[in-house]
C-alpha cells in the first residue's frame, strides 16, 4: 500500500531488521512515551493491534489507547 502511511511504535527483537527492510511510507517510533504515542496516535485513522497464538494477553494497552482516541482497531 504505497499510499498509505504507517507508523509503527514499540520495538522487539527484530525491530532493526523490520526498520532497515521497511519501504519509505513506514515509519519506525520505537517506544513511545505518553506523550509521543498521543501524538502518533491524533494523526492516525486506525489503529492495528498485532498477535500471537502463544501470546495469552486479552487486552493490550494498545487497546485501550486506541479506543480512548477514538479510533477504530
Amino acid at each position: 500500500l504505497p499510499d498509505v502511511r504507517f507508523d509503527i511504535c514499540g520495538t522487539g527483537p527484530e525491530y532493526e531488521n523490520a526498520r532497515s527492510a521497511a519501504p519509505a511510507n513506514v515509519t519506525f517510533h520505537g517506544w513511545c512515551d505518553r506523550e509521543a504515542m498521543s501524538a502518533v496516535m491524533n494523526q492516525s485513522h486506525l489503529c492495528v493491534v498485532p498477535t500471537r497464538t502463544d501470546c495469552e494477553a486479552g487486552f493490550e494497552m494498545t487497546c485501550a489507547e486506541a479506543i480512548l482516541s477514538g479510533r477504530p482497531i
